[in-house]
């Protein structure tokens, strides 16, 4: 409202000098314009200062927003950079690991290779053992066969000696007689 009294205690001042220019409807014009600029500030003043007031909060509120999006995006770029500086610290523990654990299957793997080849080594064994023994049993009885057939052979060729010489003898012994 001072602002208001002030512009019109310019403008009220300005009349006479206009007046006494040689135009006399000039300051009719002035106080016309005088009192049309005050309607316009009587109605217009509270909402004006209210559109002013409220476009100043809202414009406050958005920079305010925008710092807090500005320092929240600082904030995550931060983040950012230093993931990216560890980025090759976080591989190599990756890659650590995933090494670990491959040697912990390998070493899985290998256990259970063993356990089969075991187990196989023990089938083979039971199966070459038995395998002796049917060729032991094989390889005997076919020598016991021949050893039994020689015998038998001998036998029979010593039989025959020994009844030629039994006979022999008899024969001698009965033309003794």
């Amino acid at each position: 409202m001072k602002n208001f009294t002030f512009i019109l205690l310019l403008m009220l001042t300005a009349i006479p000098a206009a007046a006494s220019g040689g135009n006399p409807h000039m300051g009719w014009r002035v106080i016309d314009f005088v009192i049309f600029v005050g309607i316009l500030y009587y109605f217009l003043h509270k909402p004006i200062s209210d559109f002013f007031r409220n476009r100043k909060t809202s414009i406050k509120q958005k920079i305010d927003d925008a710092e807090h999006i500005l320092k929240h995006n600082k904030i995550e770029l931060k983040k950012s950079e230093e993931f990216y500086q560890n980025i090759d610290k976080a591989i190599a523990e990756i890659q650590s690991l995933y090494e670990k654990k491959a040697a912990i299957k390998t070493e899985s793997i290998i256990k259970k290779a063993r356990e089969i080849s075991e187990g196989y080594q023990s089938n083979i064994n039971e199966a070459m053992a038995s395998e002796q023994e049917t060729a032991k049993k094989v390889i005997f009885g076919a020598l016991f066969n021949k050893m039994e057939h020689q015998l038998a052979k001998n036998l029979k060729d010593a039989d025959e000696k020994i009844h030629r010489k039994i006979n022999d003898k008899i024969i001698t012994d009965l033309r003794s007689l």
